[in-house]
């Protein structure tokens, strides 16, 4: 988005966890559902991904190209709506 500043990357939605495949810890992020790093130790794989993503999110920006907003930066409404097929409740 040209003009405007590019997200923090420690806003994003990052994840760890243990991956028995790999026999290392694997870190994630929400917005980026196609990035990853493993790593045996959990905190150096959180923070290897987070660099990658300030990188990743530098370099779209200096290309123009439309960066994730960070789950943690989005407005909501505050309400929470759902429904249910008629017939599925008790009467």
């Amino acid at each position: 988005m040209p003009g405007l500043a590019s997200p923090d990357a420690s806003h994003y939605t990052y994840r760890v966890g243990w991956s028995a495949e790999d026999g290392e810890h694997v870190a994630t992020v929400v917005e980026f559902p196609s990035l990853s790093v493993l790593d045996p130790n959990m905190l150096v794989a959180l923070e290897a991904l987070r660099d990658l993503v300030a990188d990743l999110v530098a370099d779209m920006a200096a290309n123009d190209e439309q960066v994730p907003e960070p789950l943690s930066d989005r407005v909501y409404s505050g309400r929470f709506t759902c429904g249910c097929r008629p017939g599925c409740t008790a009467t």
